[in-house]
């Protein structure tokens, strides 16, 4: 008689199933001293190419700006003064965003002219923060008469004339802290006025603004909190009381996630026994009072001049599923199992597996509720 011990692994494999969508993507943002025509990179590639919204100062004097040459990964920054100037220098914030009206963001790069009516479709009253730029050169530009299905462009130069077909960069954004992570507001205000706000931002933000009729506006001293706002007419002079319309980013506030912990399936040894080998094969088993009855089979492999003899009597294990509210799941049960047998006839030249006769099993298991 021989013994010999079949080790299997104990292995079970749960599947969820789960459908969901694509994750929105997150606007890039940044806040940097930058050289006029200076390259930004967002550290990142977009799918496509985004709307890029940008303001500047430089010793807390608003300057004009505009993104030039929008690529999925980098743009351009164009600075110019109130004369209409090339700035060499200077601190520039920016917000790259992909429109997505599902999170109420909606923008566009758009040849556009002074007073012309662009078109949207939001919700409710939105924030709309444009730029604008011809030849490269930065423009004066703001959004008129906001609604929640479009705005009428404010356009000028430095010298206050109306510009016609120029690019114009616009973002038309309701803030909403859970779902796009903006704050902002459409307020008639100063300049040097201090805006603040509450809760503030959890890290440092960026800011962009837009202001109108024919004023430059710009974010000074950051805080979490809010800014200093820098207005300067195209003549030079401080604006007071004119339409401003800022938005802050600091990315979206993440939550953590759900985790559901998959029910834990085990087994209990709850018998044994021996039974005869009524069938060739490999494995096989029953169900027994709702309990699974494995019937494990081993034989001997010998070279093909031997005879093989088939094992007949095995020993079983009775096993039973504990799964939690009586779920139906598919795994797999490999249990170590004691094959003991009587072998009528058995002669090889060569012993497998050193001294003793390898035997080949396997155990195929199923779970009912």
């Amino acid at each position: 008689m021989k013994k010999c011990i079949l080790l299997f692994l104990l292995i079970f494999s749960i599947i969820f199933l789960s459908s969901t969508n694509a994750a929105p993507i997150t606007p890039k943002y940044g806040v940097l001293f930058a050289r006029d025509g200076q390259t930004i990179s967002y550290n990142f590639t977009f799918p496509d190419i985004p709307v890029v919204l940008t303001s500047a100062q430089i010793n807390g004097r608003a300057l004009s700006s505009c993104a030039v040459d929008v690529e999925k990964d980098k743009f351009k920054i164009s600075l110019r003064d109130d004369a209409g100037n090339r700035v060499s220098s200077a601190w520039v914030q920016w917000i790259a965003f992909l429109p997505n009206p599902s999170l109420k963001m909606v923008g566009g790069i758009i040849v556009a002219s002074h007073g012309q009516r662009i078109s949207f479709n939001l919700p409710t009253y939105p924030v709309i923060v444009t730029n604008a730029q011809i030849g490269g050169n930065a423009l004066i530009s703001g959004a008129m008469n906001n609604s929640t299905t479009g705005f009428d462009l404010y356009l000028v130069d430095s010298n206050g004339n109306p510009v016609q077909n120029a690019w114009v960069l616009w973002g038309a954004i309701v803030p909403d802290e859970k779902l796009n992570g903006f704050k902002g507001e459409v307020k008639l205000l100063g300049n040097g006025v201090n805006i603040s706000f509450s809760p503030p931002f959890p890290q440092d933000p960026a800011y962009i603004l837009s202001a109108q009729p024919g004023v430059i506006a710009g974010a000074v001293n950051n805080r979490k909190d809010g800014f200093l706002l820098s207005l300067i007419k195209h003549d030079g002079t401080p604006a007071q009381s004119v339409w401003v319309q800022w938005l802050g980013f600091a990315g979206i506030p993440t939550t953590t996630p759900q985790v559901t912990i998959p029910p834990q399936v085990s087994y209990t040894e709850i018998g044994s026994g021996y039974g005869a080998d009524i069938s060739s094969g490999t494995y096989k088993y029953t169900i027994d009072n709702g309990y699974l009855k494995a019937w494990v089979y081993a034989y001997a492999k010998l070279p093909a001049s031997d005879v093989t003899s088939y094992l007949r009597v095995l020993t079983y294990r009775k096993i039973q599923i504990n799964a939690p509210d009586n779920n139906f799941y598919n795994c797999n049960l490999n249990m170590t199992v004691d094959v003991k047998g009587l072998i009528a006839k058995i002669d090889y030249a060569i012993p497998l597996g050193a001294s003793d006769t390898q035997y080949l099993g396997k155990v195929g298991v199923g779970i009912v509720e």
